[in-house]
């Protein structure tokens, strides 16, 4: 019962206030997923039947790995792969998200550790850590002790953020990332450009990446617009000390696009989709990436 008051106020909160709606059987078939999928998710946190997955950022210039974001992935023994978009929202609404957040953050610490002592060089590597666990009051302890368990240094890990967090709680959030930034662990910015941070922010915030958002990259060069504002991002991002990542670049032509706007690293399938941890060794261990040749340049707008 519990379940459907629940399942009825998300679809009051989505219509907007002052609305109600009366349960419906499309809504018990809905409660009844969500807390199937809830159970699943308990469980397969238990049993560790989560895996990570890593897409390599590349260096604009070089075309090197520098880096790689840890995303997580779920093949469910019985429905086959559900996706993060599905699974996710289930643990938001319940206790479940914070374990899973632990859960990611002390994966990829102990994957990082394993990469070390197979003698592999490993680049910085990104773990999404969202507004909710800035206001745990722990995560700095909880990072720290995860790094000193597997004996990494914090150089090895950079944490992304969303541009909310530049609004809410302001100050803490600032108190919070200085003391991210003494364990010597990167900030990026994730998605940057879709929120409505203050350039004032901006300048506040101890990040080190802004991360420019997929939906800006997608159209790259034919919209007139969007070549203006990654103009602009990454002139604003330079000014300021910081380097760019630009997300989702799947053409060529996007990549030199980028290339001639001077971004740094660029991520996306026109490189690598996200690679398992074996994968991913393998790319380390190799000579990484050739040059690309017989380019042509691509005129910025």
């Amino acid at each position: 019962m519990n379940a459907y008051a629940q399942t009825a106020m998300l679809s009051v909160k989505k219509n907007g206030k002052n609305s109600f709606v009366y349960f419906s059987n499309e809504m018990t078939i809905k409660a009844k997923k969500r807390l199937y999928l809830e159970q699943e998710v308990r469980l397969a946190l238990a049993n560790d039947d989560f895996h990570m997955v890593y897409q390599p950022k590349i260096d604009v210039k070089t075309q090197r790995i520098t880096g790689a974001e840890a995303l997580i992935r779920w093949h469910h023994p019985k429905n086959g792969i559900i996706p993060p978009n599905e699974f996710i929202p289930v643990a938001e609404q319940s206790d479940l998200i914070l374990k899973l957040d632990s859960y990611i953050l002390d994966k990829v610490i102990n994957q990082i550790s394993r990469w070390q002592k197979e003698g592999l060089e490993v680049p910085v590597i990104s773990v999404n850590i969202p507004s909710r666990e800035f206001q745990r009051g722990d995560l700095v302890a909880s990072v720290q002790d995860t790094l000193r368990k597997y004996q990494v240094v914090g150089n090895r890990l950079e944490i992304e953020i969303t541009e909310r967090l530049l609004m809410d709680h302001c100050e803490d959030n600032i108190k919070i990332l200085n003391r991210l930034k003494d364990l010597d662990i990167h900030i990026s910015v994730d998605d940057f450009g879709t929120g409505y941070s203050s350039l004032s922010y901006l300048v506040q915030f101890p990040c080190d990446v802004l991360k420019i958002d997929k939906s800006f990259i997608d159209q790259l060069p034919q919209s007139k617009d969007n070549c203006k504002i990654v103009e602009a991002i990454i002139m604003l991002a330079h000014k300021l000390g910081k380097s760019v990542v630009a997300e989702g670049v799947e053409t060529e032509v996007q990549y030199q696009y980028l290339s001639a706007l001077g971004c740094d690293q660029i991520q996306g399938y026109y490189f690598y989709k996200p690679l398992n941890k074996n994968d991913f060794a393998i790319k380390l261990d190799k000579v990484q990436f050739k040059s690309f040749t017989n380019v042509s340049q691509i005129k910025a707008c």
